[in-house]
């Protein structure tokens, strides 16, 4: 059902309900509200004694390219949930005094896409500028009297759109350049995509105040070279809270009481708030990059076939609710009900990241579980160092492929090598060496630092005994796995980086993956042995590939002399036409180097050219699984990956 654009001018407090055939999903609302010509609203409220409107699972678009909003606001107690506010020019809502809240929406236009006079929350939604040098929030304050025009996002998802490339959107600036007063909006706990223009905003008005407090993403303040706006303090969100901004907002327009506000998502966005504030008020605030934060997600969905083709091009997050009862989730019959359930907001998880799942684990010798929902959660995990087992599984319907994994957690970390210190910058990190039977299943860990040569950023750093990992994938530049102390089994991985990317002291037994080099001349293995501690790797039925054809050459080394000892053993595996006929690099006299070789195939297999210090083996029974690991009791058979064939992302005959 489709509608023209209306304006709103009675004082009742009046609810508008869409059709919609799931109301929590904005995605699939069923009524769009369309200007009925050129450069129109929509959708207007034009009385000041407006009171009390509510909207639910409303499509508000606006075909124009001019600046005519989608949405134009006035009066108090505005209420949107689950609605769609899309735009094809600039300013998607505009407000001329007010108060408003959106809850579980999305929200997309060229340029200010939240404008005017704004006493606005906005919650659990989407948004998206469309169009680079644009900014989100553009709020100028009232001068007589001075007001100030406050804006809050609190636990949203600022995307880039999908099918566009723009850049350089920032997140505020004041209506009317430096000379605009009382501009002040506050980001929390919401996820920024790289899009971010360097500094986070434009300028500062008169009474000008912009701020954020645990966002995540490479568009955030963490990762941000040169921040313009501020990294606030728990102390400081007690002035933008829903219930603050609501008594606090222009005369006339301002509210003491929340109760207008629907009571699931009011406790939402206390739970949202309450969870997250664990996690991040008892980490110091970073200096660098070294901020642990929160979750963030987004997904695509195609909306109903009645709305325009504006609507049907939106990307949205999950707009379900955010009560998160554990016990409603449907989990695999191999992980029981008590365990920890990691998810975004709307989702019946009880932590919505990692880190905070992690803390709520005992300190004890028992078996825990912690079971993440599919989503990209930006946040590096602190140091784990827990003695009993624990079970990391990432939601999958393919458990046995990698590349169907739908969860990944990725942080931003990276030092020169020769500053050392490089696993404090690790996506996740085990410090244990007496710890047993950690096992991951079916997540990806990305450090999303820019692949840099002599910069090291590690995506696991792994120490501990019996140490399984089931189809999970590992991604960086140089240093990207490290083996630390300790015994690790991988299978059906997929591991990339450049430099060194799979390193370290441990004994690590890697079968039927992929070991895929990013970057032309560097070696993917540096083992150095540990006499004293069970030190070498295995890589058993790999498929050593380049990760693009171009310009990769003959330059990969498959390993190199990290120290004067080594322990590195290739068997039953393909080389890719980008290994060198050397095949190994070694720069240094060797006292105690073991470079084997054994039944390999594919056109980097060269063993005539290989240097005099590898060791050409016909049969690789030495370097089976039980040979290298001793006791294999651990190992979860039912998720190794059978060999069927060796894991490309290309087909053989071109990666050769």
């Amino acid at each position: 059902m489709l509608t023209r654009n209306s304006q709103v001018v009675g004082t009742a407090a009046v609810t508008i309900i869409g059709d919609s055939p799931t109301p929590t999903n904005y995605a699939k609302n069923q009524v769009t509200i369309l200007p009925n010509i050129a450069a129109s609203i929509p959708m207007s409220i034009g009385t000041n004694g407006v009171l009390g409107i509510t909207w639910r699972n409303i499509n508000f678009v606006n075909s124009a390219t001019g600046t005519a909003a989608v949405v134009s606001l006035r009066g108090a107690t505005n209420g949107f949930y689950n609605c769609q506010f899309i735009s094809a020019g600039a300013t998607a809502i505009t407000s001329t005094l007010g108060t408003t809240l959106i809850a579980n929406s999305y929200i997309e236009g060229t340029d200010k896409l939240f404008s005017g006079y704004l006493g606005l929350y906005v919650f659990g939604s989407t948004i998206a500028a469309t169009a680079s040098s644009s900014t989100i929030v553009y709020s100028h304050g009232y001068s007589t009297p001075d007001q100030i025009s406050q804006t809050v996002l609190d636990s949203c998802s600022i995307i880039q759109k999908p099918g566009t490339s723009n850049t350089y959107v920032y997140l505020a600036g004041p209506n009317g350049g430096t000379t605009g007063p009382g501009s002040q909006a506050v980001f929390k706990y919401t996820s920024m995509a790289s899009l971010i223009a360097p500094g986070g905003i434009r300028a500062l008005g008169l009474d000008g105040f912009y701020g954020e407090y645990a966002t995540t993403g490479p568009g955030s303040y963490s990762f941000d070279a040169k921040p313009v706006d501020t990294l606030m303090t728990a102390s400081m969100l007690s002035n933008c809270t829903v219930d603050y901004v609501f008594a606090n907002s222009f005369t006339g327009y301002s509210t003491p009481t929340t109760s207008w506000v629907d009571p699931i998502v009011l406790q939402a966005i206390a739970d949202a708030n309450v969870i997250v504030s664990a996690s991040t008020t008892s980490i110091p605030l970073p200096s660098s990059s070294t901020l642990s934060t929160s979750v963030s997600t987004t997904s695509s969905s195609t909306t109903a076939s009645s709305v325009s083709s504006l609507v049907s091009s939106a990307s949205s997050t999950s707009s379900a609710t955010s009560i998160r009862p554990s016990s409603t989730c449907v989990l695999p019959a191999s992980i029981p009900s008590t365990a920890h359930v990691v998810g975004p907001a709307g989702s019946c998880a009880a932590y919505m990241n990692v880190t905070t799942a992690i803390a709520a684990l005992p300190a004890d010798s028992t078996t825990q579980y912690i079971y993440i929902l599919a989503g990209t959660y930006t946040e590096q995990i602190p140091s784990f160092s827990r003695v009993g087992s624990t079970i990391f599984r990432g939601e999958s319907a393919s458990p046995l492929s990698q590349s169907a994994n739908v969860v990944t957690i990725q942080f931003s970390g990276s030092v020169l090598s020769i500053a050392r210190g490089s696993e404090t910058y690790a996506v996740f990190r085990s410090t244990q060496y007496s710890a047993k039977n950690y096992a991951f299943y079916n997540i990806n860990f990305v450090n999303i630092a820019l692949v840099t040569p002599n910069m090291i950023a590690i995506a696991m750093d792994i120490k501990a005994q019996q140490v399984g990992f089931y189809s999970c994938g590992f991604t960086s530049g140089q240093g990207t796995f490290l083996a630390n102390y300790g015994t690790f089994f991988l299978s059906g991985c997929r591991i990339e980086g450049s430099s060194d990317f799979i390193w370290g002291y441990g004994v690590a037994h890697i079968t039927n993956s992929q070991i895929v080099s990013n970057t032309p001349g560097y070696s993917v293995a540096a083992q150095s042995y540990v006499s004293t501690y069970p030190s070498q790797m295995i890589f058993d039925q790999c498929a050593f590939v380049p990760k693009s054809t171009t310009s990769m050459g003959q330059s990969t080394y498959l390993g190199r002399d990290y120290s004067t000892s080594a322990r590195v053993a290739i068997t039953n595996s393909f080389l890719g036409g980008h290994i060198a006929p050397a095949g190994w690099l070694v720069k240094t006299t060797p006292s105690n180097m073991t470079f084997v070789e054994a039944n390999n195939a594919g056109p980097g297999y060269a063993p005539a050219s290989r240097i005099t210090q590898v060791q050409i083996a016909t049969d690789g029974s030495a370097y089976s699984l039980s040979s290298i690991l001793g006791d294999t009791s651990w190992i979860d058979s039912s998720a190794v990956v059978p060999f069927s064939g060796f894991l490309c992302s290309e087909p053989i005959s071109i990666l050769s």
